[in-house]
């Protein structure tokens, strides 16, 4: 494997590397400007984006953030108003770059603050950076009733929507006050943070005929006389073109959450969900209905005229569903990535989806073909979540796949026809009144349809059981397994007609290493007659596949019996033995779905999915970050942990813990950290004594192992120029860790006067791919240490923080009195190519304004 070259290296450190956070002062700009320039300035970024971004974090920091010719993005911290730089770490693997600035360290680790707050290539995505946005929008959740009790709204901060259904509040922040909002909701004895469970980003979510419904057998239903008349849809989306011929007179209840004027549909996405779901066909003469023409429709517009909503809009918007006695509601939207369904709309979800009037219907996402990629909410296991086949009933290459990360939750129960749908264009008439569009949003409404279908069928049932007649009648003859479609493509004839129904899914459990015969254990696959006449099922396991996709040839689930008889009106539970510690081989491990398959004449058929999760041989890893006092790393200290086989991994802020505990498969880790050790000489707290960086660029870890990084062992690094004398006033530590000639991980770590030494320690060597580790320093002229007036006196200045450059050298310029350096004082001084003589406060809080004053007055220096 080759290595990275040094270009390579300069466009990938250039991503973390720019966060520098004080200002430049360089003895000869490379510009040619003059040196001796006012000494007033503004900090420069390493990127070469001729339009940076500036970004202000729920921290009040600000940082800017540009783009270099390869794509990199990096991150400039920039002064607080008081002239301050925090101290700042970053993080980019994969395509996203984090910003954590220190007064965020500790809500972090305590899992306080949602880290897509400081996710800033991720909120830029989002149009949430400052010319596009001049607030942060925010969900705040609380323990218990708090949200509805507290009184205290966070200074600088708006309250919105009450979301009840997750104990949350909905809140925007003024990034002009944003500072204020984050002391006092981090305060120890603040009200507005008492009971605060998480603070979250309220997430920007995007939305995500007539041969589909023949596909899914919706024609057959409807000559049976069952459109769904009687039953009411609601479509969450982009709202709806109520004027379109498919949509006129159909939509019985309409509401916006967002920012929009009203819930006209000025994106299209919606009007094209809304008639899949029960448009009449009109502008085709019949031809291209939704799958329940008969139901009402109604139309909550969560996402904007730009396709996209905040999380707070979509539960207010499920709740509204709810209570308005939706029997079914279509939600063709989801987060951009998957998520581990602890996230505001995933809760929400999960709430709702327990009550038994209302089913949601939800995308699994579009972010496949890659496993485990279902987005919020349909990671929710009360929702039925729905993936995307073509016409030949071949998974979607774009329909995310399951199972839910974390929980192992199987995702999605059922799939339907989502690629090339034609439906009404918003907007279009005539010709222009059909527009086709692929994704898990067309899927979606299919099976939104086919539930007012089954519940028109039986208007008594529970969501439960809509749900389980949709999942046990889908076609298991399609090439996709169950992490693809679940149960399988959706049959809405077969739904409304089959006199038994199954489980819509069946969850086996977790097994930890090592497996063995105690972990053995059957679970409950229940089968339900609905008819007046006893049925005789004949059972069998089928398309088991481990973690990798491969067949499992081993009894890691088998049936006791091939046949059971369910008697009518009954429901018979047959169990399926589950063995863990059954033979699997090293990639088959994880996540093993398969289905239970009931056959009976008369064309019967119920298919139920089932999953466990198997979990791979793993040790224990304990990571130790001593700083260079002896004791257990605090403050900013962080860890990295990233698997070298699978480039993944987390980042932990130490707090001083005695260790970072892992369990962790046998292999080759990437071990990088940062240690801080506070300057015990400072009666202020804010210095720091060092800041160390120690690695391990690949760890082979084959039993339980402890692993010590001790700053102690830490060597000091130091700067010397040869031409001049300098003064260093802040570094930036970075490393890169790259697979492949890729670069997958990187980090920075960016220190201003407040840290005296700066450390390293790396020992061993990347065997595959490439680790490199650099130090980037600020050089300056040294502080000016006298000034010689006319008649001999002198003047010892005191210098100051304000991002200006230092003065380098020697020079003659005339000193006027600019009294308390307002702009009216200086053009009364003549400052212009003078040097401004002002006073300061006591506690010299008003040099940063002074000295941008006097920039703008040409003086040559304050």
């Amino acid at each position: 494997m080759r290595p990275i070259s040094r270009t390579a290296l300069g466009t990938a450190t250039a991503a973390v590397l720019a966060v520098t956070v004080i200002a430049p002062s360089v003895a000869a700009p490379p510009d040619g400007r003059d040196a001796n320039r006012p000494i007033t300035g503004s900090a420069a970024t390493a990127a070469t984006d001729p339009k940076p971004v500036t970004l202000t974090l729920v921290t009040g920091d600000k940082v800017l953030v540009t783009t270099d010719a390869s794509g990199a993005p990096a991150a400039t911290a920039l002064p607080r108003p008081d002239g301050s730089v925090p101290l700042v770490q970053t993080r980019q693997s994969g395509p996203d770059l984090y910003v954590y600035p220190e007064s965020a360290v500790s809500a972090l680790a305590a899992g306080t603050v949602d880290e897509e707050l400081f996710n800033v290539t991720g909120l830029i995505r989002q149009g949430y950076d400052d010319s596009r946005a001049d607030s942060v929008p925010l969900i705040a959740t609380y323990t218990g009733d708090t949200a509805r009790r507290t009184l205290a709204t966070p200074r600088g901060a708006e309250r919105g929507a009450a979301l009840d259904i997750i104990g949350g509040l909905a809140l925007t922040a003024d990034k002009k006050r944003a500072a204020d909002f984050w002391a006092d909701l981090t305060a120890p004895r603040s009200r507005a943070g008492s009971g605060l469970k998480k603070l979250w980003l309220d997430r920007k979510v995007q939305a995500s005929l007539d041969k589909s419904t023949k596909q899914v057998g919706a024609d057959r239903a409807w000559a049976a006389g069952y459109d769904g008349t009687g039953t009411k849809v609601a479509v969450l989306d982009t709202g709806a073109d109520a004027e379109h011929p498919d949509l006129k007179g159909r939509i019985t209840a309409a509401e916006n959450f967002t920012d929009s004027p009203d819930t006209d549909d000025f994106q299209g996405h919606g009007t094209h969900v809304a008639s899949t779901v029960g448009g009449s066909g009109a502008a085709s003469d019949g031809k291209n209905k939704g799958v329940a023409p008969g139901a009402d429709l109604m139309v909550g517009k969560v996402l904007n005229d730009s396709g996209s909503g905040a999380a707070s809009w979509i539960i207010a918007g499920m709740q509204w569903a709810v209570d308005n006695k939706a029997d079914v509601v279509s939600m063709s939207l989801g987060s951009a990535e998957p998520t581990d369904c602890t996230d505001p709309m995933s809760q929400a979800a999960t709430e709702l989806g327990k009550n038994k009037d209302t089913l949601f219907v939800v995308a699994a996402g579009n972010l496949g073909p890659s496993l485990n990629t279902v987005s919020s909410p349909g990671c929710a296991p009360g929702v039925l979540t729905v993936g995307a086949v073509d016409r030949d009933d071949s998974t979607a290459n774009f329909s995310s796949r399951g199972p839910a990360i974390v929980s192992h939750t199987l995702k999605p129960e059922i799939a339907a026809p989502g690629v090339g749908i034609s439906a009404a264009a918003a907007g279009g008439r005539g010709s222009q009144a059909y527009r086709s569009m692929s994704g898990t949003s067309m899927a979606t409404p299919h099976v939104a349809g086919a539930a007012a279908v089954v519940k028109q069928r039986h208007p008594d049932w529970t969501t439960q059981q809509v749900k389980a007649a949709l999942v046990s009648s889908a076609s298991s003859a399609v090439p996709g397994d169950v992490r693809e479609t679940g149960g399988g493509r959706l049959d809405v004839d077969r739904a409304i007609r089959t006199p038994v129904t199954g489980a819509p899914a069946v969850q086996g459990g977790t097994f930890n290493w090592p497996q063995d015969k105690s972990d053995r254990t059957t679970v409950a696959v229940p089968y339900t007659n609905t008819s007046g006449k006893p049925v005789k099922l004949s059972l069998k396991v089928a398309g088991v596949t481990g973690n990798d996709g491969s067949a499992v040839r081993s009894k890691i689930a088998s049936l006791g019996r091939t046949s059971v008889t369910v008697p009518a009106g009954e429901t018979v539970e047959v169990p399926l033995a589950l063995d863990p510690a059954a033979r699997l081989t090293a990639a088959q491990y994880g996540d093993v779905t398969g289905r239970v398959l009931a056959t009976a004449t008369g064309g019967v058929q119920v298919s139920t999915p089932f999953s466990l999760y198997v979990a791979p041989e793993t040790v224990t890893l304990r990571v130790k970050l001593v700083d260079r006092t002896g004791k257990p790393a605090d403050g900013v200290s962080s860890l990295d942990l990233i698997g070298t086989d699978t480039a993944s991994g987390e980042r932990r802020f130490n707090e001083g813990a005695t260790d970072q505990t892992f369990q962790v498969r046998p292999g080759a880790y990437f071990v990088s950290s940062f240690i801080a050790t506070p300057d015990t000489t400072d009666p202020t707290g804010r210095l720091v004594g060092s800041v160390g960086y120690l690695a391990r660029p690949q760890l082979t870890v084959t039993k339980d192992t402890t692993l010590v990084l001790d700053a102690r062992k830490a060597h000091r690094l130091k700067v010397r120029t040869e031409d001049r004398a300098a003064e260093t006033r802040g570094a930036t530590l970075a490393f890169g860790r790259s697979w492949d000639d890729t670069w997958l991980h990187s980090g920075s770590i960016s220190g201003t006067g407040i840290v005296k030494d700066y450390l390293v320690d790396v020992q061993g060597k990347a065997r595959d791919g490439d680790f490199e580790f650099a130090s980037f320093w600020r050089a300056y002229a040294p502080q000016i240490q006298k000034f010689s007036l006319a008649g001999g006196a002198a003047l010892h200045p005191r210098p100051a923080t304000t991002g200006s450059v230092n003065l380098d050298g020697t020079g003659r310029a005339e000193v006027v009195d600019a009294g308390t350096g307002s702009a009216a004082e200086l053009e009364a001084a003549g400052a212009k190519g003078r040097i401004a003589l002002v006073k300061v406060g006591d506690d010299a809080s008003n040099v940063l304004a002074q000295a941008r004053a006097a920039e703008a007055a040409g003086a040559k220096a304050l």
